[in-house]
């Protein structure tokens, strides 16, 4: 697909034209999209990470916040911005963990399921991927970064949105989501935000 075609699909896509399921909707409208009224922390997030980055941040808030999962485990977070926007969106989680890939299959062993796991730029995205999908279950949700950064990942990618275990996947371009909700169809969404 050329990048005029893709960018036309993404952008037709973003404010929820083509999302079926009334569930992936809302998540699209009021999560990834939110902008009716600032959460508290946005002003500490945008500080932080600078205005060029802010938004993506706040977008990684806004989903922990929504997820609200039973815990927060980090892999290769380089700068701290998503750790502190996903640890202020995890207000009921216990705890989070900064893990790194060797660490990560013995801390999923030791907590048992994910709630809400984020993959930062790694090297070893297969590696972490293949040790968290034997650890998830219907609450579980993934966030991978830059799924785009070279033809290898894209690939990489396309494998894992493909795996029967994830049952609603959405490329954001620069970085991915994946649910593991059995109640849903399985489905791949394309979205283009900045």
């Amino acid at each position: 697909m050329s990048f005029i075609k893709d960018w036309t699909y993404r952008l037709r896509h973003n404010r929820g034209f083509g999302v079926q399921s009334p569930a992936a909707f809302h998540f699209v409208m009021h999560v990834l999209r939110e902008y009716r009224h600032p959460y508290y922390c946005y002003t500490q997030l945008n500080a932080m990470a600078g205005n060029r980055a802010a938004a993506h941040y706040r977008r990684l808030f806004r989903i922990a916040n929504y997820v609200e999962p039973r815990n927060l485990l980090l892999l290769a977070d380089t700068d701290g911005c998503a750790s502190a926007a996903l640890s202020a969106g995890c207000t009921r989680a216990p705890r989070h963990s900064s893990v790194n890939t060797e660490e990560l299959e013995k801390h999923l062993n030791n907590t048992g399921t994910i709630g809400l796991l984020y993959i930062g730029e790694t090297p070893h995205y297969a590696q972490a991927m293949q040790a968290a999908l034997s650890h998830v279950d219907t609450r579980s949700v993934i966030i991978v970064e830059d799924i785009h950064k070279c033809s290898s990942i894209g690939q990489w990618w396309k494998s894992i949105v493909a795996d029967r275990r994830v049952v609603i996947s959405m490329d954001l371009y620069n970085f991915g989501i994946l649910f593991f909700d059995t109640e849903y169809k399985k489905q791949h969404y394309t979205f283009w935000f900045k």
